[in-house]
């Protein structure tokens, strides 16, 4: 146990010091009394750190999966469901659609037209169906004809994706008020956009990919770390501020940062397993108010978020996930084992 541990290194320590101070003194008392304190340190030093790590508390044991969402489109409202697949881009339905501007091919996103939020979208038989205040309804066409190959571009990453159609760019550009596109992924293993190969975990035979996401398949939040930020927010935020595909309660606020495998286990036995890859930098889209399609002019939870969450000029708020298979299933209930852990960064404040 913990207790007989550190009784047993405290009698180690002590049984040191006392054969140290019967070392016979060849030199002098202050060469003397340098290298018992040196000798003391080098063993206590290892033996109080392992004690340190054996009193880190345990992962829980009782985390579970509260909400899924999907987004359909990148920056637009998002739809709550029950189980999702997935698949080796991420869930099925997933940020598979992106608004671009026409010139550059870059995404357009809340960042920079906040009133985005407001685009409310819902899939009926297959088909990606939105509207917007004062616009028609629009549904989206799963496999456009006529499509094109188009470059766009999400941070940095230029790859190939496919326009749909110029209703949709009409729509869109008339809504959001620029000249835009509406693009779509390639089809199957045609759409290409590697993961970030300094935290890809996944094995290369499995050939996963982002769609149109920030920078990796999945991201998770936890209910406590939400609760615990609501803390010092007044009005609170909510989950749909951070956009997160997976939702768990159970654990301990910010327990996320020592996470680095889990197996979520389904209701009926199926498991699905990832890895925890990178902390998620957050940038202004969590201060749209979600409801308004305005942003907060106190700048919350960002401005909260740069007090204790800081990390390398970016705030923190949830974890990146990358599967580790091609295919599987979610549904809200699943069991999720934290199967291996790792040390958590070291916040501070910017």
């Amino acid at each position: 146990s913990v207790q007989s541990t550190i009784v047993l290194i405290t009698v180690l320590c002590h049984l040191v010091l006392k054969f140290l101070r019967h070392f016979p003194r060849r030199d002098c008392r202050r060469c003397h009394s340098a290298a018992m304190e040196a000798l003391a340190a080098a063993f206590a030093f290892p033996a109080f750190s392992y004690v340190a790590k054996l009193l880190e508390p345990a992962p829980s044991t009782n985390v579970r999966v509260s909400a899924l969402y999907i987004y359909p489109i990148k920056s637009c409202a998002g739809i709550s469901v029950t189980a999702a697949e997935f698949d080796r881009l991420g869930f099925q339905m997933d940020r598979r659609f992106m608004v671009v501007f026409r010139e550059s091919g870059k995404f357009v996103s809340q960042r920079i037209r906040p009133k985005m939020a407001l685009i409310k979208t819902s899939i009926r038989d297959g088909v990606v169906h939105v509207e917007a205040p004062g616009m028609p309804a629009l549904a989206i066409p799963n496999n456009p004809s006529g499509a094109t190959s188009f470059k766009a571009v999400v941070w940095g990453s230029t790859f190939d994706a496919d326009t749909v159609s110029s209703e949709c760019d009409k729509w869109f550009s008339d809504f959001i008020g620029l000249d835009v596109l509406l693009l779509c992924t390639k089809r199957g293993t045609e759409h290409k956009r590697p993961l970030d190969p300094k935290f890809d975990t996944s094995p290369p035979a499995l050939n996963i990919q982002a769609a149109f996401s920030d920078g990796f398949p999945f991201l998770l939040a936890t209910e406590e770390s939400l609760a615990q930020l609501n803390t010092h927010i007044s009005p609170p935020v909510t989950m749909t501020n951070f956009r997160p595909n997976i939702v768990v309660k159970g654990a301990r606020p910010w327990e996320e940062d020592t996470w680095k495998t889990l197996e979520i286990t389904n209701p009926d036995g199926t498991v699905s397993k990832f890895d925890c890859v990178k902390p998620c930098g957050r940038c202004s889209l969590p201060t749209v108010d979600p409801v308004l399609g305005e942003r907060r002019p106190d700048h919350e939870p960002t401005k909260t978020l740069e007090k204790y969450r800081a990390l390398d000029k970016n705030v923190i708020f949830g974890e990146n996930l990358v599967q580790l298979q091609t295919s599987g299933t979610i549904k809200v209930g699943a069991h999720v084992k934290i199967v291996a852990t790792r040390e958590a960064p070291k916040y501070g404040s910017v």
